[in-house]
């Protein structure tokens, strides 16, 4: 065996580890999902609602997970919506979503709210049911959003492997045009 062919192996090897790394580390990086940030109990009256948010402090131009639960022995609303509405000193429009029945837990509703702009909002929880309509509202405050998107992360954090995976390439190449001058000479 030569010594570019061990090399070239070794090189598939550790492509495949790597590969195994990321796919074994997703579920772990995803995980966080299931787990709300943050969870509020409120009185929209004649319902009690736990109102679990997952992102706390939601990002702005970033939509955030919302699952809306009503508290045992409350009464079960059949319809929720949600509106988003600018606080004092926030330049925005209000923002509606209406929230979905949860098939990962009966009697719940999940959807997803976009903030457009830093600042402090109002989040209005409108529920329809047998006893009628009633809202709940919650304050919060819109972080800002990330300094770099993630895509653009995830290409700045993988290009030192795309510059090893070119160096290694480039020594293959160098060392089968040393073996075939060697053979030659």
């Amino acid at each position: 065996m030569t010594w570019s062919t061990c090399i070239a192996r070794r090189l598939a090897v550790a492509v495949v580890a790597v590969g195994l790394a990321l796919e074994l580390a997703a579920p772990a990086a995803s995980a966080h999902v299931e787990r709300p940030a943050s969870t509020t109990t409120v009185e929209a009256w004649p319902y009690t609602l736990a109102v679990a948010r997952y992102a706390d402090p939601p990002r702005a131009g970033q939509e955030f997970e919302v699952v809306v639960t009503p508290a045992p022995g409350s009464a079960a609303p059949d319809a929720v919506r949600v509106v988003a509405r600018p606080g004092l000193g926030t330049n925005a429009t209000p923002t509606r979503s209406v929230l979905a029945p949860d098939a990962d837990a009966p009697g719940s509703f999940a959807g997803a709210v976009r903030l457009s702009v830093t600042g402090p909002w109002l989040l209005d929880v409108v529920v329809d049911g047998p006893a009628g309509p009633a809202t709940a509202t919650l304050a919060m405050t819109a972080g800002a959003p990330g300094a770099l998107p993630i895509w653009l992360g995830w290409a700045l954090g993988l290009s030192p492997l795309l510059g090893v995976a070119w160096f290694t390439w480039w020594q293959h190449r160098y060392l089968l045009r040393l073996e075939a001058a060697a053979a030659a000479g």
